[in-house]
């Protein structure tokens, strides 16, 4: 939170470096902002019109929270082995849960969003995207858990990967419903493919339950969110350790990716573009 002694109107100007070149300008009121959706362990500059600059350094610690007005769920999917900033994950844009206008805002101008990766498989007419005419959206439905081990599953994976392959795509924004299963299935992927280990994929998997998302299905579902689905994601994973029995995910995924039919050349432009 940033407080200032001018109350009445004011711009706050915030940036990554010291000379202010590209600041963020953000009209306030009120003495004081919130700012939102800054990168872990980053540096930042910022001062209230022409006042002292002023810098600080935020916490390195995982996940970074994104907060995009109307939907949930909504992190970056960097911060460990993978760059912030160009991948985030979360709910849909619209149905159960619809996007604000400032929410289109933070989408497009704020965190610069190119594509929208859309996993669902129960939303054939929606062909737009929903943040604005200027994002595209790639309409690659997915199941999540031990379904990806069917056929038609396998072949699905191998376009989905292939959009990832290409750095036109970024920055992207993953989702399904509430960007927990399908969409964790992929983030499990980029994290096994970017080298990060066991411990931490399976945190990212579960810092969903956390989530207002989790919240929400915990009203509607008895057994709550967790219950509900950690046996199937225990399957999924048993299914995918036959692959490479005590070798981790970091060495599973891959053969998994290579049986599916996603060529070692997508892998490693994948790995090129993701990496940190």
């Amino acid at each position: 939170e940033v407080l200032f002694d001018n109350e009445g109107a004011a711009v706050l100007y915030v940036a990554r470096t010291p000379d202010m070149q590209g600041a963020r300008a953000i009209a306030v009121t009120g003495g004081k902002y919130t700012l939102t959706n800054l990168e872990i362990g980053a540096d930042y500059y910022l001062r209230v019109d022409d006042s002292e600059i002023v810098h600080f350094k935020t916490v390195g610690q995982f996940p970074r929270f994104i907060k995009i007005g109307g939907l949930l769920n909504v992190r970056d999917i960097g911060g460990v082995n993978i760059k912030q900033g160009i991948i985030y994950r979360g709910s849909e844009l619209e149905r159960a849960y619809n996007i604000t206008e400032q929410g289109k805002d933070t989408f497009i101008n704020e965190l610069g969003i190119k594509t929208e990766l859309d996993l669902r498989l129960e939303t054939a007419n929606i062909q737009t995207c929903s943040a604005g005419s200027e994002v595209r959206i790639a309409k690659l439905g997915y199941r999540p858990y031990n379904e990806v081990f069917e056929e038609q599953h396998r072949k699905g994976i191998v376009k989905i990967m292939e959009f990832l392959a290409d750095e036109n795509n970024y920055p992207v924004y993953i989702n399904c419903m509430g960007g927990a299963d399908r969409t964790g299935m992929i983030a499990l992927y980029l994290r096994a493919l970017a080298g990060e280990d066991d411990d931490t994929i399976h945190l990212d998997y579960e810092i969903t339950g956390l989530s207002l998302y989790a919240a929400c299905l915990r009203e509607c579902s008895a057994p709550g969110f967790r219950n509900r689905h950690s046996p199937y994601y225990v399957e999924f994973l048993d299914e995918l350790d036959k692959l490479a029995p005590g070798e981790g995910l970091r060495s599973s995924v891959p053969k998994f990716l290579m049986e599916c039919g996603v060529s070692k050349e997508t892998i490693e432009k994948i790995r090129k573009i993701i990496k940190e």
